[in-house]
């Protein structure tokens, strides 16, 4: 009887072990599958290509992308949308895609006049923390899931960039309104600059011919598209992962008006 007793604790132990370690195994699972594991996993691989829009300065917004090699051989890219003259990171996104997608996309952009160039890893990083840092002078917070994808930089250092960036223009922010700005949005951007800058501390733009607005998400959701219509099992299937706001590229355009007219400021 106690012999009976004592087999049905230990069967009874060693299956709450057993439930223990199945509950382990999915939780990390989970964990890897979600983004912050995704981006960790990206974080601790080698980088594969650092860079930006060739043109991102002169027009005052475009991509910093970096990409790792992932143990899988596929490649982890952090797509940063960057408004180097006022709001920092607008938009950010992440995306794992075979080495061939990727040289598509790059080649895509290429095609519509988005020329890119390559930059040391520590000045890629150095140049979207400065951004960031530059838009929260003026009360303005980098896009959501920012801090969860820039970790993908992992170990880079910012301090080891002898690259000086200028941020604003003419001294000052030069808020550059977008095709797509919701008026709320242009609102609040706004009201934070006058008051963090003063009605005479910035700028405003308002820029047109944008019909490449979305171009970047045009490229992937084409790209997805392809993938959908041939799949080879061999190869790194993407997995990505869609931010509150979706990606934008930036096709540049034609400025109309150098200040904010007061009744705009005031809605």
């Amino acid at each position: 009887m106690g012999q009976g007793r004592d087999r049905a604790k230990a069967l009874a132990a060693k299956a709450a072990r057993r439930k223990a370690v199945v509950a382990e195994k999915k939780q990390a699972e989970r964990s890897v599958q979600s983004l912050a594991g995704r981006v960790a996993v990206a974080a601790r691989s080698p980088v594969e290509r650092s860079i930006r829009t060739a043109a991102l300065f002169e027009v005052g917004i475009g991509h910093i992308i970096m990409t790792k090699r992932l143990p899988t051989n596929a490649i982890g890219c952090a797509f940063f949308l960057v408004d180097v003259y006022c709001l920092g990171v607008k938009d950010v996104f992440y995306k794992e895609m075979a080495p061939s997608e990727f040289d598509q996309v790059l080649a895509d952009l290429a095609a519509k006049r988005q020329d890119v160039v390559e930059i040391e890893p520590s000045s890629a990083l150095k140049l979207v923390k400065g951004s960031v840092d530059f838009a929260a002078k003026s009360g303005l917070a980098a896009a959501k899931d920012y801090r969860v994808i820039a970790r993908i930089f992992g170990d880079i250092d910012a301090d080891r960039s002898s690259d000086v960036f200028p941020f604003g223009k003419d001294g000052k922010p030069l808020f550059i309104e977008g095709p797509n700005d919701a008026a709320a949005r242009k609102r609040e951007i706004t009201r934070s600059l006058d008051r963090h800058r003063g009605p005479e501390g910035w700028d405003y733009v308002l820029f047109s011919g944008l019909a490449d607005g979305n171009l970047l998400e045009e490229i992937l959701a084409d790209l997805d598209d392809e993938e959908t219509s041939s799949m080879d099992p061999d190869d790194p299937r993407v997995i990505e992962h869609e931010a509150a706001s979706e990606p934008s590229g930036f096709a540049g355009g034609e400025a109309r008006s150098s200040t904010l007219p007061a009744d705009r400021r005031s809605e």
